[in-house]
């Protein structure tokens, strides 16, 4: 292979990779509060264990 070939393709994967990188932390979603509430099933629960 040529050299000259090499600083082309070079450059091309290492801004191809920053503008790759750089695109997934904008788009990044933001993290939302979550409440996790457990469903009470008295019917299922409580019921069945008595």
């Amino acid at each position: 292979m040529d050299y000259d070939l090499l600083i082309p393709l070079f450059w091309t994967i290492v801004i191809g990779s920053l503008s790759v990188l750089a695109v997934r932390r904008w788009t990044r979603k933001l993290p939302t509060k979550k409440l996790w509430i457990r469903s009470e099933d008295k019917d299922n629960n409580t019921e069945k264990k008595e």
